[in-house]
């Protein structure tokens, strides 16, 4: 029998490993996810896409419209470093001019050609066999990137308090960070619940407006004087045009603020002094010993978060404007029954209880290594090595992540920090060509330990008061207990021995 005559076989060749459709996706464009974008087209990395669930960039400071809306750090720190503004309006920054230099930063940088406005991330999912993230859209897309960062902050997620009975209100109820503009409040009965920072700023606003303005506070804010002020041309041209000036006054206001912390992390006498200045703060604007003695909190001042105002005060002392201790029992169809009995008719409720801080992150629809969701991973609490890595989750970067809120200075220098890192992790990734950076654990493990050890004696545990900076087993998960300028400089550069590296 004659052999069959066959070709030899082709060798197949070796599978090409699959490609990310951009190297970094950041979610969320506000001062994390621009700041961010800045510095990567500034270092020639051109392959990022930031995606935004809004149709348009700012994040909280696109969301707060409320009636005098404005930034609580001066306007020259709570702005990017290598992002100055010189002509500034106002020593504090009103929302507007936040939202219009956010925008500024986004056309002058030609952000917007990388950014895909009206697009919400429905749930990101680590593919261990690709190495990158597989982001799935709420149009139903799907983004593949190696590196993820999330960008989204923590004041985006409105807390609404349920009030018994409020399905059956007929008036027109609404957050201060969904505010109604097209509802005049002249001459209605408004009931504003909670004194969050919000309703610090916009109550003294609507006050005069409203026949009857009924404030229902659970716990008195501690509130201080702002040193607040227009900024002349004078000024502005000073900023402009003599070198060194604008950095100087930077640096001036910062480690004024820096010097807080002292206080704050050591819970120490400096604080007592502070809470002597703000009674006579309250003293000075109301008379009436009742409603004194109301405002004035039973806690150590830092506990919570330090406000500052100068018209809050005499607002609570109108004629028109009373303020509710004993909380609300039940929301009727035009009215809400106190729980001191008293029935109280009303238009409209405003809620200033701010935002769901603590679980923002947690839901986060990330999954990473073996199917294990970040709301699992979290199931004790939120957890991150500088709030910014986490284990089990490769190339996932957060900004503002957990314990790195302050209570004392500005945020920007926090985000700052977290940009420097991720950069770090990029370039040390690009040069020994790897493919991912997982976080050890027993590096997470010491890193919290360490954290939550630095916070039993700080005032935010000890001062007497139970805070949004701390979840449902009052863990403080929120705030970084030290220095900012410490922060930076553990920031500043990525150590590939504390993480897998492939």
């Amino acid at each position: 029998m004659d052999a069959i005559a066959t070709k030899p076989r082709k060798k197949a060749a070796p599978a090409k490993a699959a490609t990310a459709d951009v190297e970094v996706l950041i979610v969320g464009s506000g001062f994390s996810g621009l700041g961010l974008a800045v510095r990567l087209k500034e270092a020639g990395r051109n392959s990022f896409l930031v995606i935004e669930k809004n149709d348009e960039v700012g994040g909280t400071w696109r969301d707060n419209t409320y009636p005098g809306c404005a930034c609580d750090i001066p306007s020259h720190l709570y702005s990017l470093s290598f992002e100055p503004k010189a002509d500034w309006s106002r020593l504090y920054p009103p929302q507007p001019e936040l939202l219009d230099y956010l925008k500024g930063i986004a056309q002058r940088h030609g952000l917007y050609d990388h950014i895909r406005l009206k697009t919400k991330m429905e749930k990101a999912v680590w593919d261990e066999a690709a190495g990158f993230w597989r982001l799935t859209t709420d149009g139903g897309q799907e983004i593949t990137a190696n590196v993820l960062v999330s960008g989204v902050g923590a004041l985006h997620i409105p807390q609404i308090p349920h009030l018994n009975g409020i399905e059956k209100f007929e008036g027109v109820a609404f957050h201060s960070a969904q505010w109604r503009h097209d509802y005049d409040l002249t001459g209605k009965r408004v009931a504003v619940i909670g004194t969050g920072a919000s309703a610090i700023q916009f109550v003294p606003q609507i006050a005069p407006m409203a026949g009857r303005l009924t404030l229902f506070q659970r716990t008195p804010p501690w509130v201080l004087p702002k040193i607040d002020g227009p900024i002349g041309p004078v000024q502005q041209f000073l900023f402009r045009h003599v070198p060194g000036y604008r950095k100087a006054f930077r640096a001036l206001i910062y480690w004024i603020n820096e010097a807080r912390a002292l206080a704050l992390v050591n819970n120490s006498r400096a604080i007592r002094i502070g809470e002597q200045f703000a009674k006579r703060h309250i003293a000075k604007a109301i008379k009436d010993p009742g409603l004194r003695a109301k405002v004035t909190p039973d806690y150590r001042m830092g506990c919570k978060r330090v406000l500052l105002a100068n018209d809050y005060y005499p607002a609570l002392a109108r004629p028109n404007v009373e303020v509710v201790t004993d909380g609300v029992a039940e929301v009727r169809a035009h009215s809400i029954i106190g729980k001191d009995g008293i029935e109280r008719p009303v238009d409209a409720i405003i809620y200033g209880t701010g935002f769901d801080v603590t679980d923002s992150l947690s839901r986060l629809p990330i999954t990473g290594r073996n199917g294990v969701a970040l709301k699992d991973a979290w199931k004790d609490g939120a957890r991150g090595y500088y709030g910014i890595t986490i284990s089990g989750f490769p190339n996932f970067f957060m900004m503002l992540g957990p314990n790195t809120g302050l209570g004392h200075n500005s945020q920007i220098v926090m985000i700052e920090g977290q940009i420097n890192y991720i950069l770090s992790a990029l370039s040390k990734m690009k040069q020994r060509g790897l493919r991912a950076l997982d976080l050890k654990p027993q590096v997470l493990e010491a890193h919290d330990s360490q954290i939550q050890q630095k916070l039993q004696d700080s005032v935010w545990q000890k001062g007497g008061c139970v805070s949004w900076y701390q979840d449902a087993s009052g863990r403080n998960v929120t705030l970084w207990p030290g220095f900012t300028f410490d922060y930076v400089a553990r920031t500043r550069d990525v150590k590939l021995e504390e993480y897998e590296a492939a």
